[in-house]
């Protein structure tokens, strides 16, 4: 093995040996230089004004603000249509309650008009009952004009003086002689039984109240709710009268007003004093008579006396 030898330093790498070319002839189309980039010249950063950045935030509030209104505007409408439909929904029910509180506030209405026609009426029978009562016998006589004798069936209390308009009355028409008046002490006041042979008819209005009860019922689709009768109203309003005229009669204790249920129950006293009145105008037939209507009447001996009686 050599022996190592110390690096002296003494090359001189500047010399490069130069290797010879070869003639190359030139090229026709010579690469093109590479273009040199230009660069980019960065602009300058903007700058705002103050008044810029005043406009910039008045323009940004503005379009919040509008924005804002449009969020609310849009809730405001969506609880507006779900109101809407609430309601919608609950039209029906509406509808049908308002119905039932409508029927009920008419049925309330006929009610009370009901009550204060029942509470009235006693004054009114009082009142205008014999104006009723003639008004009847007036249209009466002059669909039987033919008829040999009428006879009228009234409450004692209206019998004079029915009588008295009922004789001028005959003696005008020429129906002089054949209107008999006779009082009837289980009749109630303002009611009137006309008779003649083979006919007649009659005034009830405890029948007439069923009637209008019955009515109204029917259109109000359920009963009348119950009040004190008028039967009672007018035994009152009768016992009034009693104190203040020491010498009127009372009747059967109903005199003023129509028995409720339609029908008459005369206590003996009121019997007795019927049978009497009936015999005197007619006997033992004028009892057949009223208990008949249409039982043909039989001039009794008394009814031609009472006839010229009543003419003069």
């Amino acid at each position: 093995m050599s022996a190592r030898q110390k690096f002296m330093f003494d090359n001189d790498f500047s010399l490069v040996a130069v290797k010879p070319v070869k003639n190359v002839e030139p090229d026709s189309n010579p690469a093109p230089a590479p273009m040199e980039e230009e660069e980019e010249e960065i602009p300058p950063p903007p700058t705002f004004s103050e008044e810029d950045i005043a406009n910039a935030r008045e323009e940004g509030y503005v379009e919040g603000r509008n924005a804002a209104l449009e969020d609310a505007q849009s809730a405001l409408q969506n609880r507006l249509s779900a109101a809407l439909e609430a309601v919608a929904a609950k039209f029906d029910s509406v509808f049908e309650i308002q119905k039932r509180a409508n029927e009920e506030t008419l049925g309330d209405a006929v009610a009370v008009a009901c009550v204060l026609v029942r509470k009235l009426f006693p004054a009114y029978i009082k009142a205008h009952g014999l104006t009723e009562i003639e008004a009847l016998a007036h249209e009466t006589v002059m669909h039987v004009f033919e008829e040999p004798r009428i006879v009228l069936h009234v409450h004692e209390d209206v019998k004079s003086e029915l009588e008295n308009h009922l004789v001028k009355f005959a003696a005008e028409k020429g129906f002089e002689g054949r209107i008999i008046v006779a009082g009837a002490p289980a009749m109630a006041y303002g009611d009137c039984r006309i008779e003649w042979e083979h006919g007649g008819l009659s005034r009830d209005l405890s029948l007439l109240w069923k009637e209008i009860e019955t009515i109204v019922e029917r259109n109000m689709n359920h009963p009348l709710p119950v009040f004190d009768d008028v039967t009672n109203t007018a035994k009152a309003s009768e016992d009034e009268d009693q104190g203040e005229s020491e010498g009127e009669n009372r009747i059967g204790g109903n005199a003023s007003a129509p028995p409720n249920d339609g029908t008459f129950e005369p206590t003996k006293e009121a019997d007795d004093d019927e049978r009497n009145e009936t015999n005197a105008h007619g006997g033992a037939h004028g009892d057949a008579m009223a208990g008949d209507a249409t039982a043909p009447l039989t001039p009794p001996d008394s009814a031609p006396a009472q006839g010229e009686d009543n003419g003069r």
